[in-house]
This record gives C-alpha cells, structure tokens and sequence, in this order.
C-alpha cells in the first residue's frame, strides 16, 4: 500500500510530483518485464563523507546495492518492508507491502555485501490458497522459525500486517498455515492513529515470545513513547526518538536478549529524512505500568541533511555475529529506491 506520507528522494522531487498528479507509477513498468531474469543490483555510496568499511557513530558500513525495478515470477518486487535471515537455507526473506515473499540471496566476501541474487518470489495465500488482496496484502514485519536448527525445509515464517491488523504464520513459499492471537488492543484498526500507521514491526524474544508493536502509538496513549506488546499479554514502554514524526518501522531480537529498533523521521519533502538505530533492554522495571521507561543506546542517526543518501529503510534483521542486513521501501515510485544494507554494530554495550 502506498503512503504519501512516507519519505521520498528530494533530489527529484518536482518531476516525481508530476507524475504523481498524473497517476504514474512503478508496476505498469516493471510488468514488462515479468518475465526477464533477475536484474543486477549496483553498489552504492550511502555517505558522501563515508564509505565502506568505515566506521560511524556506533556502526561500520559493510556495503549497500541498490536493487532495480524487476518482477520475478510476475511479482513486482518493490515496496520491500521487512527481513529475515533464514540460517539454515542461506536465504534472506523480503515480504513486500503488496503481499508478496522474495527469496534473496546475498553475496558476502571480506566482510561486505558484494551483490544479490533474487532466486524466487511466491505471493502469500490466504487459508483457501488465494492470494491475498486489498488490505488484507499490507505485510510489514517478518521473523522466523526453524530457521536455525539444521534441517532444511521446516522454516516458518510469522509476518504482520497493516492494513488488517494480524499476526499470520507460513511457510517460506507463501502457504498459510495459522493465525496468532494478538493482544486485545491491537485487534481493532480503530485503535490505531490511522489504517496506514498499524501493526509494523514483530520479533521474537527468546524470553518473552513473539512480540510485536504499531508504527505510532495507540490514540489514547502517551506520543513520545513506544510500547512494545507481547502475544503473552506483557507490555514495555520506551522513549521514542525525539521527533514528532518518528515512526518504530523494524525490531530484532539480539543475542544478548536486548532489542534492535529501527525507526524513521519524516515530516515533509521539504524536511530531511532521518533512519535511526537503537538498542533496548527489556527489564521488570520498564514494564508498562510501571515508571520508567526502558534503557535505550542510540547506535546510528543517518540523515538526509548530513550528507546520507537515504531512502525509507523499513526492513530489519540479523544475519551472523554483530552483522545485520536493512532494506528500504521504494514506495512502488520509479524516483525512490530498494537499497539492501550490510551493516556491523561496534556497540559499547553487548550484543552476544
């Protein structure tokens, strides 16, 4: 689902408003091209003062390609919004907006992301085995099952979705298998800011379960905090980066027990975009009732305005050791972006 809400690349911002009136997008262009193999993506700079293998705030850049507009197996493969590094079949999962599921295959040599190869896309069913349309093809987040375990085949894949609030579980190829119970408070859209600003991000704690959290706070609950919710019934609240527009897009679960957040500030296209990386520490403390809130340790601020070409990074996940992969929602609009990201956290505090 397309929001005009969400950040765009100023540098083309009058032709892209142009089209925009003219009701121009993505899809019709890359449908042309439904058939064709697997374009290569481009490595490309994120810094105009960093490069790869440099080191930045609490991060070390490990490389970025730029992935081109293309479908596989007929599946557009744009509007990216979540991740998952499934071990076990060297595979990283992509869920798009539009209901679909990517099998990626990323190169890494020396440490860096080189390139990617895009092996198979499916769309996800629904329990008759249709795909899913409408509101219902809004997935978001992604986290994994079985994926680590040694034996091929038997990964699991927990995705949320937007549009109809949901935590649904399938197969790697699309196949729906059950739903989740969500917390009483996440079930109704009418508790959320908006239809487009629901049910975003979902990990799974080894601690607590799967837990999961809106892109904005519920109407009726404090704006400047984010509060994670647990599918046991447990909540937690945690300061929200301290801009009105920031937006909790991705969560991953760390080693150490403590939790990656990745978040994005957007206001306006006259406004710079910010893609920003923190940890927290899920403690009794900072449960939802209580005082405080929980411990957070910002690890990177990329912004627009910095020199950081950007775009709306939504997908998060870990692959191995202290490296993660991130990847941006081009929106479906020819003038944005699908930039997958490798990145390493050089973090004071622990992460394994």
């Amino acid at each position: 689902m397309i929001d005009r809400q969400k950040p765009i690349n100023l540098e083309l911002i009058f032709i892209p408003s142009l089209m925009l009136k003219l009701g121009i997008t993505l899809l019709p262009i890359i449908l042309l091209c439904s058939a064709c193999a697997s374009q290569t993506a481009k490595l490309v700079r994120l810094s105009t003062d960093y490069t790869v293998g440099d080191h930045f705030m609490q991060i070390t850049l490990r490389g970025t390609l730029d992935i081109p507009p293309q479908a596989i197996s007929g599946l557009p493969l744009v509007e990216l919004s979540g991740l998952a590094w499934d071990n076990d079949e060297s595979v990283l999962y992509a869920v798009s907006d539009k209901g679909n599921i990517f099998h990626l295959q990323p190169t890494i040599s020396g440490g860096l992301l080189k390139k990617v190869n895009i092996k198979a896309a499916y769309p996800l069913t629904d329990k008759s085995g249709k795909p899913l349309q409408g509101s219902f093809e809004d997935a978001e987040g992604i986290v994994l099952f079985n994926s680590n375990n040694g034996e091929k085949n038997d990964s699991q894949l927990l995705i949320s979705f937007e549009g109809k609030p949901r935590l649904d579980l399938y197969s790697n190829k699309g196949e729906w298998i059950d739903n989740i119970q969500l917390p009483h408070k996440l079930k109704n859209i009418d508790h959320y800011q908006s239809g487009n600003k629901a049910l975003e991000a979902v990990t799974h704690h080894l601690k607590f379960g799967t837990i999961t959290a809106p892109e904005y706070s519920l109407k009726n609950t404090e704006k400047n905090e984010i509060i994670l919710y647990s599918t046991s019934g447990r909540r937690w609240r945690i300061t929200r980066y301290p801009k009105s527009s920031s937006a909790l897009v991705a969560l991953e679960f760390l080693p150490n027990g403590s939790l990656l957040l990745l978040e994005r500030v957007f206001e306006s296209a006259l406004h710079p975009i910010e893609i920003v990386l923190r940890q927290t520490w899920l403690t009794p403390g900072c449960e939802y009732k209580k005082n405080t809130r929980c411990k957070s340790n910002t690890l990177a601020i990329f912004n627009s305005a910095k020199g950081w070409s950007i775009d709306n990074f939504e997908g998060l996940t870990h692959h191995k050791g202290n490296h993660f992969f991130m990847v941006s929602d081009n929106n479906d609009m020819w003038f944005q972006r699908t930039l997958l990201s490798y990145f390493e956290i050089m973090s004071k505090e622990e992460i394994n």
